[in-house]
């Protein structure tokens, strides 16, 4: 496993340094060492995680690692299960991430963040992961993002109102279809309501919003994009409704460069003027004027009001639907 670490934003300049470690051992042979000023040594931050998800700032001594004041630093970890490959650089690159932590493998990056009790209060925290053991969609549903190549994170929101949250479901699905489409000019993207993307009839991205389980005021929006991995690596039961950047246009992806995209996009996006955000993201959507089932609602898909509520035609009257699967029938 190769394990990242990097240097807080307000450090300058930024250092990044690599090595390896085992499972249970110690570090394999042949880790790698990083030359750095003396001078900033003291200035290097360290995190360690293992299955109780605990971040440790390792000072100069300490029983987990050791850092040598001199123009070479080694670092050596001996904990055991170590996941946490990442604490980037990201938040020195946009102003607006307070934190950026990668994992090579996580359960769920939503589940993660529900339940860390760090206040989003001076930016965006962003948890990634390489891959989800056991990534979640929509009412409890499997979301298959076991596999690299895909990018999948939450990131988690501080609100002055919680109930303003559609605000931030239709900021962030804006986010990713215009990060998308600047990546593949001719895509034809579409949004499913309230927040699946759509490359032609296949789903490609899909979100969730869930409350903060420790934080008041706070949302975590978890969201899956398709980008480097074929069709054939889809379950059976996915290769006839999903695809993927790759797939679709033969090409690979930088998923750091769409990351930062996406973020970047998130921030102007959710501080902009909210009903030309509404007008675009309500002229992307797929399937007006079709007849569609909604929970035990049949009816015609007429509109998406401004709190994000679908207007659904039931025989001439009008029903405010705030949630649920929508199923096509035409």
């Amino acid at each position: 496993m190769i394990v990242l670490l990097s240097v807080e934003r307000y450090l300058k300049p930024i250092k990044i340094v690599y090595f390896c470690v085992t499972g249970r051992g110690g570090p394999e042979e042949g880790t790698q060492t990083a030359q750095i000023n003396a001078e900033n040594v003291r200035n290097l931050f360290y995190f360690r995680c293992s299955f109780d998800a605990e971040f440790r700032h390792l000072h100069p001594d300490s029983k987990v690692g050791k850092i040598s004041a001199s123009s070479e630093l080694r670092c050596v970890l001996c904990t055991p299960h170590i996941n946490v490959i990442c604490m980037s650089p990201l938040s020195a690159q946009i102003s607006h991430v307070k934190r950026h932590v990668l994992f090579e493998r996580i359960d769920s990056t939503n589940s993660y963040a529900r339940n860390l009790n760090e206040p989003a209060d001076t930016g965006l925290i962003v948890v990634q992961a390489k891959r989800q053991s056991a990534g979640r969609g929509q009412k409890g549903h499997a979301f298959f993002s076991d596999i690299p190549g895909g990018l999948w994170a939450s990131i988690i929101i501080q609100l002055d109102d919680i109930a303003d949250h559609f605000r931030c479901n239709r900021s962030l699905i804006m986010s990713i279809f215009d990060s998308v489409q600047a990546c593949c000019r001719k895509a034809p993207l579409r949004i499913k309501w309230p927040n699946d993307l759509y490359w032609g009839d296949r789903k490609i991205c899909g979100i969730l919003l869930e409350a903060s389980a420790r934080l008041k005021k706070t949302i975590v929006a978890g969201f899956g994009v398709n980008v480097n991995f074929a069709l054939h690596d889809f379950p059976p039961h996915l290769q006839d409704i999903a695809t993927s950047m790759q797939h679709e246009t033969g090409q690979c992806f930088d998923i750091d460069v769409l990351l930062r995209d996406i973020l970047v996009h998130f921030h102007s996006t959710l501080h902009s003027d909210q009903q030309k955000i509404h007008q675009r993201y309500r002229s992307r959507q797929m399937g007006f004027g079709h007849e569609v089932i909604l929970n035990t609602h049949r009816g015609i898909y007429r509109d998406v009001a401004d709190d994000g509520h679908l207007m659904l035609d039931v025989n001439g009257a009008m029903q405010r639907i705030s949630s649920g699967p929508m199923q096509f029938l035409d």
